[in-house]
């Protein structure tokens, strides 16, 4: 789970793309294949929890 603190960005997870801006949470299921990338001009800041399962 990665929740968007400040700027904007890009997350794909299993193919499927999300865009990310302050305030949204993502969330890509363990196993997934996935990426996040920065699509603004300012720092892109997330706040990630990994759980062990």
């Amino acid at each position: 789970m990665s929740y968007v603190l400040s700027g904007t960005g890009k997350a794909v997870c299993d193919g499927r793309e999300e865009l990310l801006a302050a305030g949204v949470c993502h969330i890509c299921p363990k196993g997934s294949v996935h990426s996040i990338a920065n699509t603004g001009d300012s720092d892109l800041v997330l706040l990630t929890v990994v759980v062990e399962r």
